[in-house]
């Protein structure tokens, strides 16, 4: 296996770190890269590529995490792994450039932010994580699975694409586009563009906003929310039109926009 680890308040500076691993075996012995900060250590990274292709009888996760100190790469990174992967510790991890992980297991973390220029993460199994997700531009998350996020601040676009979709609070200085085939809940979701919101099953949101908190300058203010199921919203505020579309109820707060507001549904309207 492979491990960098700077703990105990030590500080490590390095250049651009690759590490690929390719073995079959059990245990650990393929697939295992751990980049990690122990006991208040920092780790800066010039750039950072990881490659786990391998596979094991009993995998343990790559680990790409800051626990007790905080982890910097100044350029971009990319995690590949056909294990699970722990994302993010109890401390900050920030990339300059782009965060892109693909993992064929579960994404999980701790309650430490992670920041980058952009972020995409997708999985095969699962993303759950704890802490935030920050980026000057656009923040996707994808996948066939369940997915719990705390809360996404994006400096561009938001999309969320999986199956039971759950989150804090979005927020987009562009587009949010949140779908979850099975169910979607959402603290709140709020635009500086557009707003989507789909469900196959049920959708529950706070408020709702688009093209009226830091609008952006194309901003359409439009926010679309349909389910199949029922609706449930919190107070609804764009810009321009809102539209509710359920296959069951519709409960929703306050409305506002500044032309029209449709509400079609399969059941009750309140």
């Amino acid at each position: 296996s492979i491990a960098i680890t700077a703990s105990n308040g030590a500080s490590m500076n390095l250049g651009a770190v690759t590490a690929a691993h390719s073995q079959f075996g059990t245990g650990d012995i393929a697939g295992r890269t751990s980049v990690q900060t122990l006991s208040g250590g920092t780790l800066q990274l010039a750039s950072l590529g990881i490659s786990d292709s391998g596979s094991a009888l009993n995998p343990l996760p790559t680990i790409f995490a800051a626990n007790g100190g905080a982890i910097t790469v100044a350029g971009g990174a990319s995690i590949v792994t056909r294990n699970a992967l722990i994302l993010g510790g109890s401390g900050p991890i920030t990339v300059g450039g782009l965060l892109d992980v693909s993992a064929a297991g579960l994404i999980n973390g701790g309650l430490g932010q992670t920041s980058a220029g952009a972020i995409t993460l997708t999985s095969g199994t699962g993303i759950e994580l704890d802490g935030p997700l920050v980026a000057a531009g656009n923040i996707g998350v994808f996948g066939p699975i369940p997915i719990t996020l705390a809360s996404v601040d994006a400096g561009g676009d938001v999309t969320i694409d999986g199956t039971v979709v759950t989150t804090g609070a979005v927020r987009a200085d562009g587009i949010v586009f949140a779908n979850g085939n099975s169910s979607l809940t959402m603290a709140s979701a709020s635009a500086g563009n557009r707003a989507t919101l789909l469900s196959d099953g049920a959708l529950n949101v706070g408020a709702v906003d688009a093209g009226v908190v830091q609008p952006a300058s194309n901003a359409v203010g439009d926010a679309y929310i349909r389910a199949l199921g029922p609706i449930s919203t919190g107070t609804v505020n764009v810009a321009s039109n809102a539209g509710l579309v359920a296959g069951g109820a519709i409960t929703a707060g306050s409305m506002t926009a500044g032309q029209n507001v449709v509400l079609l549904a399969g059941g009750d309207v309140g």
